[in-house]
């Protein structure tokens, strides 16, 4: 895989976490006790859920792009793990979330994985 690719590939990585962040926040702001008539239109005028969108949609585009440039079969696996690592970084630092040892086991093997899938022609 090319440098550029991974580095496309990251960056879509980059927006799907960060959609996935707003989302969170978003629905963190709202009240759960709402019934889904009342969440619905809450959750559209959201400017936390009007970003996620954006990113998701962003994110898409790019991801799109690098798939043109690389296999599915490698681009794919990358984006995830990139996503899931980036996600476990973030709910630890912003919304507090207990890292167990055993996640920071699970990251690690993940990280050799897309390591290895990125070294391999």
């Amino acid at each position: 895989m090319s440098v550029i690719s991974f580095f496309v590939i990251t960056i879509a990585a980059c927006f799907n976490a960060l959609a996935n962040f707003l989302a969170k926040v978003g629905t963190n702001k709202l009240s759960g006790g709402g019934s889904v008539i009342q969440t619905i239109p809450a959750l559209v005028l959201s400017p936390y859920i009007i970003g996620a969108v954006a990113c998701f949609g962003l994110g898409f585009f790019i991801y799109t792009y690098a798939l043109m440039r690389t296999h599915l079969s490698v681009a794919y696996p990358i984006v995830v793990s990139l996503t899931f690592v980036m996600l476990t970084i973030i709910s630890a630092l912003y919304f507090k979330e207990q890292i167990t040892p055993w996640q920071i086991v699970g990251i690690s093997v993940i990280l050799c994985g897309v390591w290895i899938t990125v070294l391999v022609k």
